[in-house]
């Protein structure tokens, strides 16, 4: 009976089901096409309170992308977790850039102050970036290795030990302390 219960949870683990908290890393990730997991991504935005940004996923940074809408539910659900972890493994040198899709400046700066973000935020006007990364949905996220290998893309909200186990990933595995 032990043996079957292994051989099932094997099983499982490999078809990428697992219970809540236990997720293997990358299991809950959309399948990432061969070309574009390694495409080099680079794009240009307007930061928030003027000038741009660029972002590009060249080898030597980790780093995680976060596509956001200030009246998104999930959204909103998902962002104290996220600041959470961003800044933990931030000490491993995990860049996070935060993108708004396409909303007015004065409804963005309301979110940024009502979670404290201190990180990056660029609006995407226009959609351009999103298009950038073949995304249609928000939230979504993308998660990038310091080789510059995408190794997670999501479009859907992400569960804190979700979000933990791909910015572990993406910095190497390291485990930061809280």
């Amino acid at each position: 009976m032990v043996m079957r219960s292994v051989g099932l949870v094997a099983a499982l683990c490999l078809m990428g089901v697992s219970a809540p908290g236990v997720a293997i890393p990358g299991s809950y990730c959309l399948p990432v096409k061969t070309p574009l997991r390694y495409k080099a991504v680079s794009f240009t935005a307007a930061m928030l309170d003027g000038g741009t940004m660029a972002f590009s996923n060249a080898p030597g940074t980790p780093a995680v992308v976060s596509f956001f809408a200030t009246w998104c539910g999930p959204c909103n659900r998902e962002m104290p977790e996220f600041l959470k972890v961003a800044h933990l493994y931030e000490k491993r040198g995990l860049k996070t850039i935060l993108v708004d899709s396409q909303e007015k400046p004065d409804a963005v700066r309301r979110f940024i102050k009502k979670f404290g973000i201190d990180f990056p935020v660029e609006i995407d006007t226009d959609g351009s970036v999103m298009d950038t990364f073949g995304l249609h949905a928000i939230p979504s996220t993308a998660f990038y290795n310091d080789r510059g290998v995408l190794t997670c893309l999501v479009q859907d909200s992400l569960e804190p030990y979700q979000i933990d186990n791909e910015a572990s990933a993406a910095v190497g595995g390291w485990m930061p302390k809280p």
